[in-house]
């Protein structure tokens, strides 16, 4: 099991623990509460859909299908097959969170000289959002690839560099083979994280004709639709798994962008509270973690617009991998879904995308007017009422 890695990591930095137990402690007493939800009122101790699939495969200890890898660290949380405990693999999916948690920590603390309560702050963001942590609860395989893609961009912070190239580059291999066997899209990510490299590095010294660069390719992508049949990726999508919704149906600038929005600002505070009417699967823990998540993200959103407009800082320059990965995965299911994918799919999202606001932010000096918060919190709802 994951647990002997707590302790590993309280000695690497206790303050990390000191400042999260009260945290830790709410996340545990949460998952008490679903778990309670989940078997009381639904008479199951799994969630359904895809997590009862999977546990499904693993009870029945059937490793022949292409998910036979991420069966095995099933088979491994459960301490090789001698329990069939979904409590234990729940357990796991805790200690990688707070794992994951803890490595966003590390990096913003020596790259981005984030103090003590600049790092609890951000820490209880991501800990406790609602969405992430219904992810974590009731999702089989999503937590994993998070903790692997965040994994994969700290190796890049940690070792991409001439003294420690080669841990680098054995440590890059290990997670860029593991990550496509969980979600087959994201082979691209390795691929991605080292073009980003060059890229910015590039643009430093070439600045505007990158700038023009992408804005002519980025141009001719959006508003031809058709070029993206071609690509490979998304024949993947469509042929083999029938998932590519974007190809199937309504194309067109207008579209592609309704897309994005749809994915950044689902499911709406009002799908939260009217689970049982919107989800085809829902607890009611669960609802009551999508709403508080909704609007915890709804308000980070808000703040971050504000110091955009107010301090009129030019995003391209803060612009880092998070922000990258997370573009990355809103462009997956926004052509896979047109935007409409699972809850669980945004947690994704929220683990790339809140550090990043926090790293935008803390370049951000003046003081924010909170009627203004409000403000654009209607106006976020309005939005989701119009996509939806």
């Amino acid at each position: 099991m994951l647990l002997f890695i707590l302790p590993l990591l309280y000695l690497k930095n206790k303050k990390f623990f000191d400042r999260n137990i009260v945290n830790i402690i709410i996340i545990l007493i949460l998952y008490i509460f679903y778990q309670i939800d989940l078997q009381m009122l639904f008479g199951r101790n799994v969630y359904f859909s895809d997590a009862e699939y999977y546990w499904n495969l693993y009870i029945n200890r059937d490793f022949s299908n292409f998910s036979r890898y991420f069966l095995l660290y099933i088979y491994i949380t459960n301490i090789f097959g001698l329990f069939n405990s979904i409590a234990l693999f729940s357990i796991n999916n805790i200690i990688l969170h707070i794992t994951t948690v803890f490595l966003v920590s590390e990096l913003l603390k020596k790259y981005y000289l984030f103090s003590e309560k600049e790092l609890k702050n951000i820490e209880r963001k991501i800990l406790l959002n609602g969405i992430i942590l219904f992810m974590v609860y009731r999702s089989i395989k999503d937590m994993l690839f998070v903790f692997l893609s965040i994994l994969l961009i700290y190796i890049y912070y940690e070792y991409f560099n001439k003294k420690k190239i080669i841990n680098f580059i054995i440590l890059f291999i290990i997670v860029s083979y593991f990550l496509p066997q969980i979600r087959p899209w994201s082979f691209a990510l390795p691929i991605i994280l080292i073009l980003f490299h060059y890229l910015l590095k590039s643009y430093k010294k070439y600045r505007y004709l990158i700038i023009i660069i992408a804005i002519i390719i980025s141009g001719i992508i959006i508003t031809t639709p058709l070029f993206l049949k071609y690509l490979n990726i998304l024949k993947y999508l469509n042929e083999m798994h029938e998932e590519s919704e974007f190809l199937k149906g309504e194309t067109g600038l207008f579209n592609f962008i309704k897309s994005f929005l749809i994915f950044i600002f689902g499911p709406g505070p009002k799908r939260a509270l009217l689970g049982s009417t919107y989800f085809q699967f829902y607890t009611n823990i669960g609802n009551i973690l999508i709403f508080c998540g909704v609007l915890q993200w709804y308000y980070n959103l808000s703040k971050f617009i504000l110091n955009i407009i107010n301090n009129q800082i030019q995003l391209i320059n803060f612009v880092n991998i998070f922000f990258v990965f997370g573009v990355v995965l809103i462009t997956v299911y926004a052509i896979s879904y047109n935007g409409s994918a699972e809850t669980r799919l945004r947690a994704c999202l929220y683990y790339y995308f809140l550090p990043f606001i926090s790293i935008f932010n803390k370049n951000c000096s003046r003081k924010i007017n909170y009627n203004y918060i409000i403000i654009i919190l209607i106006i976020f709802a309005f939005i989701n009422s119009f996509l939806v």
